[in-house]
Parts: C-alpha cells; sequence; structure tokens
C-alpha cells in the first residue's frame, strides 16, 4: 500500500499552478510532477509541470527513473518530453519547486520578481512541515528567513 503525503492544498482556494524544475527535466522535476500530481499533494484542481534549466528538450523520462516510477505505481511516464524553462511558465506557476539552490537561483535570474514564489523542494518541505500547510506561499515566503535558526533547533 502506498502512503499517501498530507494534502498541500489549503496552499490555494482553487487549483494550483506549480512549477517543478531541475537541470535537464529528464530524471528528478518529471519524477516529482508525477508524484505530487498522483498523490494529489496540492490538490485534485492542480495542474503540475516541469521544466529544466538546462533541458535535454524532447527528450523523454530517462530509463532508469521510469524503471523506479513504474515500481512505485502504475503512472504515465511514457509520453513525457523535457521543456527549458521560460519567463513565461515562471510567471503562470503559483508556487515553483526547485530540486536545488542552483535551479532556485537560476529560475530567479530570469525572472526576479518571482522570489516570493519560488523554492527549493527541501525548503517548502521544512516549511510546511514546520508551519503547516494552512499557510498561503505568501506567508511561507515570510517564514522562509526563519528556517535556519528553526532547523538547528530540529536537530
Amino acid at each position: 500500500m502506498i502512503h499517501t503525503p498530507p494534502l498541500i492544498s489549503g496552499l490555494f482556494n482553487t487549483g494550483a499552478h506549480v512549477l517543478v524544475v531541475c537541470t535537464g527535466n529528464i530524471c528528478r522535476s518529471p519524477a516529482a510532477e508525477i508524484l505530487l500530481r498522483e498523490h494529489n499533494v496540492f490538490g485534485t484542481n492542480a495542474v503540475i509541470e516541469s521544466a529544466g534549466t538546462g533541458a535535454v528538450v524532447g527528450a523523454p523520462i530517462d530509463p532508469p527513473m521510469c524503471e523506479i516510477l513504474d515500481q512505485v505505481g502504475d503512472w504515465d511516464t511514457k509520453t513525457h518530453r523535457a521543456r527549458h524553462i521560460t519567463t513565461e511558465m515562471i510567471a503562470q506557476a503559483d508556487v515553483i519547486i526547485t530540486m536545488s539552490t542552483k535551479q532556485r537561483s537560476q529560475v530567479l535570474a530570469k525572472d526576479p520578481q518571482a522570489i516570493d514564489k519560488v523554492f527549493t523542494l527541501v525548503e517548502l518541505s521544512h516549511l510546511v512541515r514546520i508551519f503547516g500547510a494552512s499557510k498561503s506561499i505568501g506567508e511561507l515566503h515570510a517564514l522562509r528567513s526563519q528556517l535556519p535558526r528553526l532547523l538547528t533547533l530540529d536537530i
């Protein structure tokens, strides 16, 4: 039986537009996209997409990642095609989840005004764990500066 994570749908009143970003858009971000969608982490009306900062445009999910995803669930891993992140994607997203701080910086280099909605996966998961899923993205952004202090208390 697959454990379903707690919904983060409290972050949004209606369906969220979530963009997941990694480098090539062939392993981490498409896997996260599928897992977030299939587990309804942002609610059933969420639009969840992925892109890469240095995408292997048009490439499918890397075969070893497909094998892992196929072992975990019966999900469509064959139709994904890698895309390069654009400023339009950044503007349309309600929240952007990157796999690393480098990718977060690359997203912000494309659109510095997106600072309040770009989080690393680790950062967002800590914020939701500590402050709860009922906070808005804006509230989580405001609480972001408290993370280093709170995480040292967690050890």
